[in-house]
């Protein structure tokens, strides 16, 4: 299984065409995160995504 960083990066990455945009936001937010502040963004980020999907349909 991917690290939460590695997961988040990987999203972030995969949603955005900017690879700068995305090392800024390393450099400012994810890099200073611990592990367990990482799994609770990503699973943030799942829930924000679905309910997000739900009301889409």
């Amino acid at each position: 299984m991917l690290s939460a960083r590695v997961q988040v990066v990987a999203h972030v990455a995969s949603e955005l065409a900017a690879p700068q945009h995305v090392a800024d936001v390393c450099a400012a937010v994810i890099d200073h995160l611990s592990p367990a502040e990482l799994a609770t963004l990503a699973a943030i980020g799942d829930k924000v995504r679905a309910r997000l999907t739900a009301l889409s349909r």
